[in-house]
């Protein structure tokens, strides 16, 4: 249940990169976010089958 919540947050976070019209900084607080929670829960966004 954790691994699913941490994928979708880390999914979320993606999605902001990518169509979020962020700062450059904004962008790079959310590659630090994205890499930290990876760590943390032991997964990535190419987890598939972790998708909800």
């Amino acid at each position: 249940m954790k691994k699913r919540l941490a994928y979708a947050i880390i999914q979320f976070l993606h999605d902001q990169l990518r169509h979020g019209g962020l700062s450059s900084d904004a962008q790079e607080s959310l590659e630090v976010a994205i890499q930290c929670l990876e760590t943390a829960f032991g997964v990535t966004v190419e987890d598939s089958d972790l998708a909800l």
